[in-house]
């Protein structure tokens, strides 16, 4: 190989680098082991047990456009949308409540987007093995090759001396014109060369995890204006929601009761009236035993006709019950005073 052939394949290797990508044409390739599955058949020397052990894929989300250097960096959420990522969180539904169109614009560019990776050895246009790189699996081509790798024959297509290569076809360069033939599989298997092997790269170098001060820092410092308001407003109806809990309650309980309370005390009150009644009563009968006979019948015919004009209100209505009671009460002091009076005035025994 002259050195002219030893420059342009560095320069093909230095332009693609660490990625495989489709050109126009057919690409043929091949899919390689886990680097886990790697490390662990130099221990078991068994490919089939090392590759059931490590998927060759990773599978995440990630946001492209980040930042003033429009960095590739993964989301915290997972595909299935469960997690936290202040991006997705946070950054965009701002960037989407924002008055300005371009902070809208940025917002519809970060979006959280599918990502499908395997790792890959490719034959360039001499024919000889490339890589390995890896592959950012276009939407169009994941199910077809999802469908192979999760197979449930026993067929391992990652395996380094029973898989198979593959081919498919591109035609077009840009987004809106390109198009993808159907996935072609050899029909017999081949080996992938251990010098590629050797070179197979952990997903973290393409996928590192998820932090979300390194979202921050490719972001800037430049927030949008609409930061302070959202937070002002989320604070806001923060504080209804308490003032509702902490302040109504205690309203209608006082309201409910207070009626309650009063009924309580009218009930005491009654209950305290009635036993003075009863005590004061028990003192006039004994007063009158000591009186005529005649003024007993006449205070008994006037406590008799004043209960029949005024009979006692129903029990539902406190308040004039107490007031008719209270009435009763004064017209039977009155009656007593009288009747304490009279026999100073008809006694003939009194000395002069």
């Amino acid at each position: 190989m002259t050195w002219q052939e030893k420059a342009h394949k560095r320069a093909n290797a230095v332009k693609i680098g660490s990625r495989f990508k489709l050109v126009e044409g057919d690409n043929t390739f091949r899919i390689v082991p886990n680097r886990s599955a790697v490390l662990t058949f130099k221990k078991i020397k068994n490919w089939r047990k090392a590759c059931a052990g490590f998927p060759p894929f990773i599978e995440f989300l990630a946001h492209r456009d980040v930042g003033p250097d429009k960095k590739f960096i993964r989301s915290g959420r997972d595909v299935d949308g469960d997690g936290e990522c202040w991006l997705t969180d946070v950054l965009i539904p701002r960037l989407e409540k924002s008055s300005s169109k371009s902070d809208k614009s940025v917002a519809r560019a970060m979006a959280p987007q599918e990502q499908y990776i395997v790792q890959v050895a490719w034959l360039d246009r001499e024919g000889n093995w490339q890589g390995p790189g890896f592959f950012y699996v276009p939407a169009p081509l994941r199910p077809a090759i999802m469908e192979l790798l999760g197979n449930l024959k026993g067929r391992q297509y990652d395996h380094p001396k029973k898989g198979k290569n593959m081919t498919i076809n591109r035609t077009g360069t840009g987004m809106r014109d390109t198009k993808y033939g159907t996935l072609i599989l050899d029909e017999d298997a081949s080996e992938v060369p251990k010098e590629i092997l050797r070179k197979v790269k952990a997903f973290s170098e393409v996928a590192p995890e998820y932090s979300e001060l390194t979202q921050q820092e490719a972001w800037g410092d430049d927030l949008p204006d609409v930061d302070e308001d959202v937070e002002n407003d989320g604070d806001t109806g923060y504080d209804e929601e308490e003032e509702e809990v902490e302040v109504s309650p205690p309203k209608r309980k006082r309201k409910k009761r207070k009626p309650e309370e009063e009924e309580e005390e009218e009930e005491e009150e009654e209950e305290e009236e009635e036993e003075e009644e009863e005590e004061e009563e028990e003192e006039e009968s004994e007063d009158d035993d000591t009186e005529d006979e005649g003024m007993d019948d006449l205070g008994d015919e006037e406590e008799e006709e004043e209960e029949e004009e005024e009979p006692p209100p129903p029990k539902k209505k406190p308040r004039k019950k107490v007031a008719a009671k209270a009435t009763k009460k004064k017209k039977r002091t009155k009656k007593t005073a009288k009747k304490t009076a009279e026999p100073s005035y008809e006694d003939d025994d009194i000395p002069f």
